[in-house]
């Protein structure tokens, strides 16, 4: 089962609670964040407040990808202010054991993210503790942040990878983001990926509802072309 994960990166935030409910009243399926600031610099992206305000508008779940270098601290104030789910990027300078660990023991389910030159060589030896596998589809420096057709295998080559922990009875979903909507949503998902974030394409519509409801005839249409539907093990997050 899919999954459509609206990023309130674009969302306007001086109006943000009202955008979060119109976000749960057009039928997302979870709220994501990208966080891509420090949280001691001033012109902070988004932050914990952040993901607090979102908490207090919708019961829905709440992805927090840490696009910065994460820390026991930031950590533990994004818990804190209400995220289900906790996404650190995969750097071989950080402690990255200890850091899902206490994800985890904060009572929030944990995920691993990888750009989309990233080498996915490390990804099997943390399967055993992650939820969540995320691949981001376009390079965050770019400005134009524009869908890179080349992710699509990151994206299969991490499917393969995820679907040795659901044989070894963890279930890991896998979560792709970046400039996706309705002219490749279905190719992401043929990939392999079970959660979609959608950004720009849904912000840029006049009707979110509208928009949703069509991407979701775009993934039941790539179901229904499909010679084996993909049905692969859901992993529960809170709701």
């Amino acid at each position: 089962m899919h999954r459509i994960l609206a990023s309130v990166l674009s969302a306007d935030r001086r109006r943000l609670p009202g955008e979060v409910r119109r976000l749960v009243a057009a039928g997302a399926d979870a709220i994501h964040m990208n966080v891509v600031e420090a949280e001691d610099r001033p012109n902070l992206n988004l932050g914990h407040l952040t993901c607090a305000a979102i908490r207090a508008s919708c019961t829905l779940a709440i992805h927090v990808h840490l696009r910065v270098p994460a820390s026991a601290t930031l950590l533990e104030r994004f818990a804190e202010a209400g995220a289900d789910l906790l996404i650190v990027q995969a750097a071989a300078a950080q402690n990255t054991a200890a850091l899902l660990a206490q994800v985890q023991a904060m009572g929030c389910q944990a995920g691993l993210a990888f750009g989309p030159d990233d080498a996915l060589d490390s990804l099997p030896r943390w399967l055993g503790q992650l939820d969540l596998v995320h691949v981001s589809c376009a390079r965050p420096a770019s400005p134009a942040r524009q869908f890179l057709p080349a992710s699509l295998e990151q994206i299969a080559r991490a499917r393969a990878l995820v679907d040795t922990a659901g044989q070894a009875g963890r279930p890991v979903r896998l979560q792709a983001d970046g400039d996706i909507g309705p002219a490749n949503i279905a190719a992401v998902a043929a990939a392999g990926a079970d959660d979609i974030v959608i950004g720009r394409a849904l912000f840029g519509s006049s009707d979110w509802a509208g928009t949703i409801a069509g991407l979701r005839r775009d993934l039941a249409a790539h179901h229904l072309a499909a010679d084996h539907p993909i049905d692969h093990h859901v992993a529960r997050v809170a709701a």
